[in-house]
C-alpha cells in the first residue's frame, strides 16, 4: 500500500536495488584507442558552411579541441590546414577496435 509522506512525495513498496541489466554486457578483454591529446596546434579549418576558423588541433589522433580567435593569431592565412585524413584515420582505428571486439563476442 502507497504512503504518504509529504505533499508531494509518494512512497511506494517494491523492490529494493538497482534494475536488472537490460542486456549482457560484452566481455572487456581490452581498452579502446584513447587520446589524452599531448601534442597540438593551431590549424585552419574549414566548417561546412564555408568559413575558415582557427581551431586547436591534436597531431596524434586529429580531434579538433578548442576554436582560436582569429584576431589571436598573428598570420591567420598562414596556419596549415586542419588535417582532415588524421582524424578519420584515428576514427577508423577506433571503429576497427569495436568491429573486432563484437566479432569476438559473436564467436
Amino acid at each position: 500500500m502507497a504512503e504518504v509522506v509529504g505533499p508531494f512525495v509518494l512512497r511506494v513498496p517494491g523492490p529494493v536495488g538497482p534494475p536488472p541489466p537490460r542486456h549482457v554486457p560484452l566481455p572487456d578483454t581490452s581498452d579502446p584507442p584513447r587520446c589524452d591529446h599531448p601534442r597540438t596546434e593551431v590549424r585552419r579549418m574549414r566548417q561546412s558552411n564555408g568559413v575558415f576558423v582557427a581551431r586547436t588541433q591534436c597531431l596524434t589522433c586529429g580531434a579538433g579541441i578548442q576554436n582560436v580567435r582569429k584576431d589571436s593569431v598573428p598570420d591567420f592565412d598562414a596556419l596549415p590546414a586542419f588535417d582532415e585524413p588524421l582524424r578519420e584515420a584515428w576514427r577508423s582505428r577506433v571503429d576497427r577496435y569495436y568491429a573486432d571486439r563484437r566479432a569476438a563476442a559473436a564467436s
